[in-house]
Parts: C-alpha cells; sequence; structure tokens
C-alpha cells in the first residue's frame, strides 16, 4: 500500500524534475538562437547565389529567351528535345563522362595510397624521427 506521503514526494520531485528540464528548454532555445543567428548570413548567400539561380535556370529553361529582356514565348520541353539532338551536347556530356569516371579510377585510389603511406608507422620513423628528436623529453 502507498502512504500520502510517498505520493506527495513523487509529486515533488516530478515538479522539480518540469522545472529543471523547462530551465534546459529555455536555455537551449537561446541557444539555438544564436546558431540560427550566426548561421543565416550563410543560408542568405547560399539561397541568394546558388538556389535562385538554379531555380530560374529550370524556369527559363521552358522559354525561347535570348538573356536580354523578360521571356514572353512559353516552348515547353522543346528545348530539352533540341538539346538531346545536338551533337555539342553529346560530345560534351561524353567528355564529361570521361573526365569523371578517370578522375574516380585514378585520382581517388592514388590519393588514398599515397595517405595510407604517409600514415604508416615505418614512413614516420624513417623521414620524421631524426629532425624533431629535440622534442623528445625523456
Amino acid at each position: 500500500m502507498i502512504s500520502k506521503s510517498t505520493i506527495s514526494e513523487q509529486k515533488l520531485v516530478s515538479n522539480e524534475l518540469e522545472r529543471k528540464t523547462r530551465k534546459k528548454s529555455g536555455l537551449k532555445r537561446k541557444h539555438y538562437m544564436w546558431c540560427y543567428l550566426f548561421l543565416a548570413p550563410q543560408i542568405i548567400l547560399y539561397l541568394t547565389f546558388t538556389l535562385w539561380p538554379i531555380i530560374g535556370s529550370y524556369y527559363f529553361a521552358f522559354f525561347n529567351w535570348n538573356g536580354i529582356g523578360w521571356p514572353t514565348e512559353v516552348v515547353g520541353w522543346e528545348n530539352f528535345v533540341e538539346v538531346l539532338k545536338d551533337s555539342y551536347f553529346w560530345n560534351a556530356f561524353k567528355n564529361s563522362f570521361i573526365y569523371t569516371f578517370f578522375l574516380v579510377i585514378i585520382v581517388v585510389p592514388t590519393s588514398l595510397i599515397i595517405a595510407l603511406i604517409l600514415n604508416s608507422p615505418s614512413f614516420m620513423v624513417l623521414h620524421f624521427s631524426e629532425p624533431y628528436s629535440f622534442f623528445r623529453l625523456s
């Protein structure tokens, strides 16, 4: 059987815990407010110089537009069909694919191997033990 004093102690403890969590959540909100305040300029710059041009390019892709003034003639998907028929596009696509393929196949494994060699204990002992031996305390 639970006595009334035990129930009141439990309520007291739960009320105290609620107060502590409220204080912490208020402090967290203040902390997060400062985080958002410091991130705001970067977010504004990102939206202005990255997302806005991307969204604009998708918008202008559906118009017949020469780059001057505001586009008025909607052509829909015709620009995309025209690009897929263009030989310059496929040549550029092939060159980009080859460049990316060789970059991934050659550069990434080569840099990984060099990093492993530089990080190996034998390389460190051979090349860095003597010049920096005066830093040792014992």
